[in-house]
């Protein structure tokens, strides 16, 4: 997760790294955040490769077929989650949208 907030979160869990947990309930941030804060992230150059191959949102919606193409808060996001066992290759990452990602995210949490 690598959007604005991503270096603010980063500075606010390096200083109070006792408590992530409570202070991750409290600002009601996603677990992805905490993998990718205790974990090594991508790499710069992975995150430079991503933006420069995928400029806009790459989700597909599965009953149309269409592409999101949204270019509007674009986040970086694992195709497999890191608590699935996913990592940080360039091939693991994609750029999506904030509404496809929370969509992917949730589909990813509850699979049907």
């Amino acid at each position: 997760m690598f959007s604005i907030y991503y270096h603010e979160v980063k500075r606010f869990f390096m200083a109070t790294s006792g408590v992530r947990i409570a202070a991750l309930l409290m600002l009601n941030f996603t677990a992805t955040v905490a993998v990718e804060l205790n974990n090594k992230g991508p790499s710069l150059l992975d995150i430079k490769l991503v933006k420069r191959q995928q400029t806009c949102c790459q989700y597909i919606d599965p009953q149309s077929g269409q592409r999101c193409k949204s270019t509007w808060k674009l986040q970086i996001d694992h195709k497999q989650s890191r608590w699935a066992g996913g990592d940080h290759s360039k091939n693991n990452l994609q750029l999506l949208c904030s509404s496809a990602r929370m969509a992917t995210q949730t589909k990813k949490q509850n699979p049907v």
